[in-house]
């Protein structure tokens, strides 16, 4: 198990919290999986459809775009 900060954002309009991680050794195709508990701290949504992840921060809301 490890705690570590995770932001999104850019430096002027940022959000960190820190998220404890339970750390594995398996074959796997993505580094980390982050679940409903990330989004809960985040006050995050997400849009699976548009592959897109809206966090509140302190300038506006954050998107966050996957591929």
């Amino acid at each position: 198990v490890i705690t570590l900060p995770v932001s999104f954002g850019s430096p002027s309009n940022a959000r960190t919290e820190f998220i404890t991680f339970d750390v594995i050794d398996m074959h796997y195709p993505y580094n980390a999986v982050f679940g409903r508990g990330l989004l809960n701290i985040f006050e995050a949504a997400l849009h699976s459809a548009y592959l897109c992840l809206k966090v509140p921060a302190t300038f506006g809301v954050l998107t966050i775009f996957g591929s």
